[in-house]
């Protein structure tokens, strides 16, 4: 009889294969220093264009546009809504002036949770129907 040779399994020979030998150093290459791309839909409004004037409105918005150029693409995309919160927020603050912007984000930020909804949801004031008017 001849002896059994050992199972093992095929999604092990990949791992087995690229273990380093003891003592020796593993380089990663510049394959993992790369930035991924994570793809952005992102959803045009009218508002993007118009020019502010409030010096609140411009502050606000300038931290959100440091938020989504340095902070955002360090987190994983994990977006419920369209647009995505920074976006609803930017839209909120031109629509609607700093105080109203601030109520509608927070409220949105605590809206953005695994329990919460999902779907298209524009900034809108409690109880307007439609979209206003641009």
């Amino acid at each position: 009889m001849a002896a059994a040779a050992p199972l093992v399994s095929a999604s092990l020979l990949p791992v087995l294969a690229a273990r380093p030998l003891a003592g020796s150093t593993v380089s990663f290459g510049a394959s993992c220093k790369r930035r991924r791309n994570i793809p952005v839909w992102r959803v045009h409004c009218a508002a993007d264009e118009e020019e502010i004037n409030d010096l609140g409105v411009n502050v606000a918005l300038s931290m959100l546009k440091f938020y989504k150029r340095e902070i955002s693409p360090l987190l994983p995309s994990s977006c419920r809504y369209v647009p995505t919160c920074s976006e609803y927020s930017m839209q909120a603050y031109k629509r609607y002036g700093v105080v109203k912007g601030t109520i509608l984000t927070g409220w949105r930020l605590c809206r953005c949770n695994p329990l919460g909804g999902y779907g298209y949801d524009p900034p809108r004031w409690f109880g307007e129907e439609d979209l206003p008017l641009q």
